[in-house]
């Protein structure tokens, strides 16, 4: 079975882009620099919880307030 990195880099060694679709790509991703850096977005990536900060221990009885 192949890495990621490995899959990757055949894909990117067989797949030829043109200059005005890199040039596109790089445009994109200015704009999404210039709009992380004024606040507008914020980068997105692993968000999810730790096993540890997903599931702490609570125990909850039948009770009333009184």
């Amino acid at each position: 079975m192949q890495t990621i990195e490995d899959r990757l880099k055949e894909i990117f060694s067989t797949t030829n882009f043109s200059s005005s679709e890199l040039e596109e790509f790089e445009k994109s991703s200015r704009e999404f620099e210039e709009m992380v850096s004024k606040g507008i977005v914020k980068r997105r990536g692993y968000t999810l919880l730790t096993v540890e900060g997903a599931s702490y221990p609570s125990m909850a009885f039948n009770t009333a307030n009184i």
